[in-house]
């Protein structure tokens, strides 16, 4: 969805713009949307749709190589981000090679509950609970 796909979305009846996206804040959101794309593609990994979560990840790849264009010219703000979205592109990558290497040494459905665990455990040690 582009800037002025947005933009039209707060157009009202009268045909008058009653909220301006700006451009830093429609890439700042962009960023905030690698977060929820890293969440999408592992539960996709571990739903077996190992070639979806490939395309996401892909994605999140480009995603980033931009985002760090822009964050060390012309966004500086967006270097805050950069972390965040680092680490989700190289969370998702992890799982998709887990899936590809480690899922040929078992079946399916136990390599899927492995990786659900293993998410499972991930979150809530983020959340600071320790097994």
């Amino acid at each position: 969805m582009t800037i002025q796909e947005v933009n039209r979305l707060f157009i009202n009846e009268q045909g008058e713009q009653w909220l301006h996206v700006r451009p830093q804040d429609y890439v700042m959101g962009i960023a905030d949307l690698t977060g929820e794309l890293m969440r999408h593609a592992i539960a996709t990994v571990t739903s077996g749709q190992y070639e979806k979560a490939m395309e996401i990840c892909k994605l999140l790849r480009t995603v980033s190589t931009d985002c760090e264009v822009l964050a060390g010219s012309s966004l500086p703000l967006l270097s805050k981000k950069m972390s965040a979205m680092r680490s989700s592109v190289a969370k998702v990558e992890r799982a998709c090679y887990a899936f590809q290497i480690r899922g040929s040494e078992y079946p399916k459905e136990m390599f899927q509950a492995i990786i659900r665990v293993a998410g499972v455990r991930h979150c809530l040690g983020s959340a600071g609970i320790v097994f």
